[in-house]
């Protein structure tokens, strides 16, 4: 990456009236953030009456000087936020080197991770949408045995959902789509 370079991202909050958001930033090669090192942490305040879904842009702009300055905009409003990361000396050359070999010693546990992350959230949003569902007037005129299916298969994700096995949420999220196609 040629230097200086700006990298933008969009985010957006999780919740309805959501106070603030937690910008935290590090440096490392594990996508479990807390395995990294720390290099700055900031609070951007929200409006009240935030709506999910505001969208939350963070830019990481690196100077000719390496300085790395870490922004975040509210784009409905505008307001920004930037904490400068200062240069402390950074990594020593074998930090890196630790650094690299605990993340190829881990790559299976982080993987493992990811995938439960992933099927995690990509289940809690099959069961938001199943409880809607629930709501719709296609779903009370489907037959009571598709009915009673369904919600036992939102019941058995849940379950997966709580035990974290990614293999299981998958298989009942499959198990979902095809009662919930059945039913039109």
């Amino acid at each position: 990456t040629a230097i200086p370079t700006t990298v933008k991202k969009s985010f957006f909050t999780s919740r309805d009236e959501q106070e603030n958001v937690a910008i935290k930033v590090y440096q490392g090669e594990r996508p479990v953030a807390k395995e990294n090192r720390l290099l700055a942490e900031f609070t951007m305040s929200l409006p009240p009456k935030t709506k999910q879904g505001m969208e939350i842009e963070i830019s990481f702009n690196i100077d000719a000087n390496g300085e790395l300055t870490v922004g975040a905009k509210n784009v409905a409003t505008g307001l920004e936020q930037k904490k400068t990361v200062k240069a402390n000396g950074g990594l020593t050359e074998a930090d890196i080197q630790r650094m690299l070999k605990d993340a190829e010693q881990n790559a299976e546990a982080d993987r493992l991770f990811r995938e439960r992350q992933t099927a995690s959230i990509t289940a809690d949003e099959k069961l938001k949408q199943a409880a809607e569902d629930e709501k719709e007037e296609w779903f009370e005129q489907a037959p009571a045995d598709l009915q009673a299916a369904f919600r036992a298969t939102v019941q058995e994700l849940t379950e997966a959902v709580a035990k974290k096995d990614p293999s299981v949420m998958l298989e009942k999220m499959a198990r979902l789509k095809e009662t919930r196609d059945a039913m039109g």
